[in-house]
């Protein structure tokens, strides 16, 4: 299993290998969203251990996965999430993990990877 952590913000479209032409036509496709979620939490219900180990015990993949799919702001984030578990099943359950840990890194907790440029208003002095 891989566990290699992924560096970019555009790293999702690496994992699946795909350009994102590919991923919009899926994205504008027919496939009904209530289906391919369906389809996703199957996918992460099949590979639930996986998902647990590859989680380092630090945090659950799995949970993040199904956070985001019931969780989302927009039908279209559920559909966005969902695709990319379903493109990224077909590529094997590292892409998924991959796909899980890039959202981690890079929507959860960006803030870990870049400085911050300006003193938060509770930290300035007051002298």
């Amino acid at each position: 299993m891989s566990h290699r952590r992924v560096n970019s913000a555009g790293s999702v479209l690496t994992i699946l290998s795909c350009s994102s032409e590919e991923f919009i036509d899926f994205f504008d496709g027919p496939y009904a969203t209530d289906a391919l979620i369906d389809d996703a939490k199957e996918v992460i219900s099949h590979n639930l251990t996986l998902l647990q180990e590859a989680s380092e015990d630090r945090y659950r993949l799995d949970e993040l996965l199904l956070g985001m799919l019931d969780h989302a702001p927009d039908p279209s984030g559920q559909r966005y999430v969902a695709i990319v578990l379903h493109i990224a099943n077909k590529k094997g359950i590292d892409a998924v993990t991959d796909a899980a840990k890039a959202w981690l890194d890079h929507l959860f907790f960006p803030s870990q990877f870049r400085p911050m440029t300006r003193p938060m208003p509770c930290l300035r002095s007051t002298s």
